[in-house]
């Protein structure tokens, strides 16, 4: 009796301390994302998964998966302002020129409008640069 409660609490620690190493993965693993260090998210990915037991196709599944991911979430990155959410000049050219094509096609009209904040460098310069990111939110 005694024996089947030790490895059952053995089970346990074991159950805790793998839990706490794919915490541990899952952080390093978000920090590589941020970075954009693919080569160390493959290995901690890697990592992660060989701990629950996947095949290997299993594995390149996911990896593929979270790495296609991460292709989108860069493509949006790059078309997006950080500050408001919003398209950046690259983003509003994109989405732009493929409503006028499809405008175009359809014979139907599209409007598109963009904002410019002037003189945004001299709010900068007299209020700092927190007060044109408000400025720039609002």
């Amino acid at each position: 009796m005694q024996a089947a409660s030790v490895s059952q609490s053995m089970q346990s620690v074991e159950r805790g301390a793998l839990r706490a190493r794919h915490a541990e993965l899952g952080g390093l693993l978000r920090v590589a994302v941020m970075e954009g260090d693919e080569a160390r998210i493959r290995r901690l990915l890697s990592e992660l998964l060989r701990g629950q037991g996947l095949s290997k196709a299993q594995r390149i599944s996911v990896q593929l998966k979270a790495l296609l991911s991460l292709v989108q979430s860069l493509r949006c990155a790059t078309v997006t302002d950080e500050l408001t959410g919003l398209c950046n000049q690259r983003g509003f050219v994109q989405i732009g020129t493929r409503l006028l094509d499809v405008a175009a096609r359809d014979g139907s009209a599209v409007h598109l409008v963009c904002f410019e904040v002037n003189d945004l460098a001299r709010v900068v310069e007299a209020m700092g640069p927190t007060a044109a990111d408000v400025l720039l939110r609002q």
